[in-house]
């Protein structure tokens, strides 16, 4: 019978190293080794290597192949037969061929945000979809053009306010969040702009505000990236009060982006989605065009049908989309009543479709248990978490090879 240990290879630099790309991944190299040294020696012989938060988004199609052959070869040589990866975020694509012997999938954010409400959902404690005519817009990191901008313009439209919206906004908090926020809003007078954020700054949490300091730039930041571990938002970043989604009847979701150079590759969501699929909300879509067609592809209902621009996901120039997407949302406040019946079906389609995925991440997280014999704790630890505190790791320190000075 199979041993297997799960190794998490996610290793990210912080800034109290000095590493360029290429002596990152010569030291996670020395690592991976490592690694596998420590599994043989423990009596395993099998690797599951995973990447659970970014997943197959972030590595370089440069680095990671050879980082993937580096591990492999340590293995055969220690003995350990079998090394399967496994990618918790953009599964669907990788430009170069890995050295693995077998590559799954589970998407990471959907797994952690249905053990976030998992009681709720298995005992059918969320709403069922009323048309209220109000909406929820929840923001995270303010500078970006769906984020601020779209914020700014729903406050142009007279949109943003208590008889319409449920929403939360963050001011930027340092010179680098507000250079880039200002930069969205290049027309917009400096007394308008700073009535603007102050009237829109509003939180239903502190989980966020506790921990928004994490993203920022670095030269302005008491600490490293790796204490954020510490919060309770990566410890919990899917929970929010269920109560504010049974009072607003459709999610306005901000998506974020594809941070990395490495990828233009949009397969894939996030927990804004999977929250507000769990919550039965019919959804307007601020993001990627690439993530929306995603959403289809998987068998989602999107709901553009019941908007005055069903096409607003293709329009290509964002400024375009943010204009369409609040012409929309005007519309659908007004006319909500009119689609209730149809989309009180299509948002439990949506729901019991993500269940369905959700139980499949369950299936799949036991026949790997079973087939390697991995150990419960193991189990417990990296699939049955609410968050991502448990998978953000330092570099290592026990490896001779050093970043450069």
């Amino acid at each position: 019978m199979s041993k297997g240990k799960i190794v998490n290879i996610e290793w990210s630099p912080d800034n109290n190293y000095n590493f360029t790309e290429e002596t990152f991944s010569k030291s996670k190299r020395g690592w991976m080794i490592q690694e596998a040294k420590l599994a043989a020696e423990e009596g395993y012989d099998t690797i599951i290597a995973i990447c659970l938060i970014d997943g197959l988004l972030n590595p370089s199609p440069e680095f990671f192949p050879i980082e993937s052959q580096v591990l492999k070869e340590e293995c055969e040589k220690v003995g350990i037969k079998n090394v399967i990866f496994l990618s918790g975020h953009g599964g669907t694509y990788f430009p170069k061929p890995l050295a693995f012997d077998k590559i799954l999938f589970t998407d990471y954010t959907l797994r952690f945000t249905y053990n976030t409400y998992k009681d709720q959902i298995d005992n059918n404690l969320l709403s069922k979809y009323k048309p209220l005519g109000k909406y929820l817009f929840l923001g995270g990191v303010p500078s970006r053009l769906n984020r601020i901008g779209l914020a700014y313009k729903l406050y142009q439209n007279n949109i943003l306010k208590d008889e319409t919206a449920i929403w939360t906004f963050f001011k930027p908090w340092n010179s680098d969040e507000e250079e880039k926020c200002r930069s969205f809003l290049p027309d917009v007078d400096e007394g308008d702009y700073k009535e603007f954020l102050n009237y829109a700054e509003r939180r239903v949490d502190d989980l966020f505000e506790n921990s928004k300091h994490f993203f920022s730039d670095w030269s302005e930041v008491d600490g490293f990236w790796h204490d954020i571990v510490g919060q309770e938002w990566a410890k919990h970043p899917a929970l929010i009060d269920s109560s504010i989604f049974d009072k607003t009847s459709l999610s306005l979701i901000s998506e974020g982006p594809n941070y990395w150079v490495y990828s233009n590759n949009y397969d894939f969501i996030t927990e804004k989605f999977w929250r507000s699929v769990f919550h039965r909300h019919p959804f307007l879509f601020a993001g990627d065009t690439g993530q929306f067609l995603y959403m289809k592809k998987l068998g989602f209902k999107t709901f553009e049908e019941y908007f005055k621009n069903p096409d607003y996901y293709l329009l290509e120039n964002e400024h375009d989309r943010i204009e369409a997407i609040v012409e929309n949302l005007k519309g659908f406040i007004k006319q909500e009543k009119k689609y209730a019946n149809n989309i009180e079906k299509d948002v439990e389609h949506n729901f019991q479709l993500a269940v369905k995925y959700a139980h499949e991440q369950e299936d799949l997280i036991q026949n790997l248990q079973k087939e390697y014999n991995l150990s419960d704790d193991q189990v417990n630890y990296y699939f049955y978490q609410k968050g991502y505190a448990n998978l953000i790791i330092k570099p290592p320190l026990y490896v001779g090879i050093k970043p450069e000075a």
